[in-house]
């Protein structure tokens, strides 16, 4: 008897030490110092500039992205953000869907925060995803390709450990240059425009973390896609607007009707795109001249100009 009631203690010993231990267990599960924690994302975007409107190619709701795919670079640091080889994220693929939802293209790759009290992160996501972007190195950001006419939207921002998600907020790196002309001819303000061109430099590089700098040789662009005809004092836009990285625009050469060579109109002073802006250069044509105006919406410190240049 005394045998079997020792057997029993044992027992009701082991299934409390049990109980105990689950309870541990569950406290550990609520205790967010040692639960990885998985890092989320959410996004919001600016306004969408494409070089062609009408063949939108990004599907916006909400100022969301909705099915598209991000290219994601992240830093764990403790206060001094310094690349390396290899860093928290390198070239990890985020999904929005439908929604605008954002979740890991590979659900393997989803990255969690660290425990350690003092660490930090800056992330970086790149859309398009397709672009060609170089690893990082050792002290040197990923720099990221931009090829011409692309509407590069890059979204930065700092976290600590955290059960929110990282807030997106994609903003333009290029810039949108816009051409109008007027015609304020008498008798007859019709006007035939066969071309209007810029020389401008359409590629460009961005280190993660900086601004576009333009890259390659500067090219003749031209708005005129098949001769426009004008014929009132309406402003009309010519052509699409350019996509390009920040730089100086001084001259605009514009041929009309049966001219054998371009008018070269100079703009001073000079406009100067800014990434995420958009810069209007209007050429007024009269009889005798051609008058012009600049504005670059949005720009709080910009400057605008104006002048005559005779035909």
């Amino acid at each position: 008897m005394k045998k079997m009631l020792f057997i029993s203690a044992l027992a009701a010993t082991a299934l409390l030490s049990c109980s105990k231990s689950s309870d541990d267990s569950d406290n550990r599960k609520g205790n967010l110092s040692d639960d990885p924690i998985p890092v989320r994302f959410s996004q919001s975007i600016e306004a969408v500039v494409n070089q062609t409107p009408e063949a939108d190619s990004k599907a916006v709701v909400d100022n969301k992205f909705n099915n598209e795919d991000f290219v994601a670079y992240a830093v764990e640091h403790t206060g001094t953000l310094t690349w390396k080889a290899a860093n928290f994220m390198d070239g990890i693929t985020l999904s929005a869907d439908g929604s605008g939802a954002i979740t890991y293209k590979t659900a393997s790759e989803m990255k969690y925060y660290s425990n350690a009290a003092d660490a930090q992160y800056q992330f970086y996501a790149i859309h398009p995803s397709t672009l060609t972007i170089a690893p990082a190195e050792a002290g040197k950001a990923p720099v990221v390709t931009v090829p011409a006419g692309t509407d590069l939207l890059v979204a930065s921002a700092a976290s600590t450990k955290s059960q929110n998600a990282v807030e997106l907020p994609f903003v333009h790196k290029m810039a949108q240059l816009v051409i109008k002309i007027e015609t304020e001819r008498v008798p007859n303000p019709e006007l035939k425009i066969n071309s209007v061109t810029v020389s401008v430099q359409t590629e460009g590089t961005l280190s993660l973390g900086g601004e576009v700098q333009p890259d390659g040789s500067a090219a003749e662009k031209d708005f005129v896609t098949s001769p426009l005809t004008i014929n009132t004092a309406t402003t009309t836009a010519v052509g699409n607007p350019l996509i390009l990285p920040a730089q100086n625009i001084s001259t605009v050469n514009i041929k009309i009707g049966d001219q054998v060579s371009a008018t070269a109109v100079s703009i001073s002073p000079a406009v100067t795109l800014e990434a995420g802006k958009t810069s209007t250069i209007t050429l007024k044509i009269k009889d005798q001249d051609i008058s012009f105006s600049h504005s670059i919406t949005d720009w709080i410190d910009g400057n605008n100009g104006s002048g005559n240049v005779p035909m």
